[in-house]
């Protein structure tokens, strides 16, 4: 019901959450919430093109990956927004937070 209200027409808001985490720190979190034990192993992009493509996964999906992976999760745009406050009228939880919700609701059983 957020945006429904006044103010919001043809805005866009960027959304963050209070804390940033690396592609490791958040998988370390998400092992933490559902005890489970979960390795990160980072691979190239061009392993990643691959073998999404090698599984069949439509091209509008690789380019979309292409695209974040290249642009938006490059580094560069590793900042926190104050977007989710701005729209809900209060600070966002934490990803830990979220994790910890997730895996009592049993997202990773």
């Amino acid at each position: 019901m957020a945006l429904s209200e006044d103010g919001h027409t043809s805005k866009i808001y960027d959304m963050t959450g209070p804390d940033l985490q690396t592609m490791a720190e958040a998988l370390d979190i998400i092992a933490q919430a559902s005890g489970r034990a979960l390795d990160y192993v980072q691979i190239s992009h061009e392993a990643l093109v691959a073998g999404l493509e090698e599984q069949g996964t439509p091209p509008v999906l690789v380019s979309l990956y292409h695209y974040l992976f290249t642009t938006v999760l490059d580094g560069p745009n590793a900042h926190i927004i104050n977007g989710v406050e701005d729209v809900l009228r209060r600070k966002p939880g934490g990803f830990a937070t979220y994790a910890q919700n997730a895996a009592a609701a049993g997202a990773w059983l």
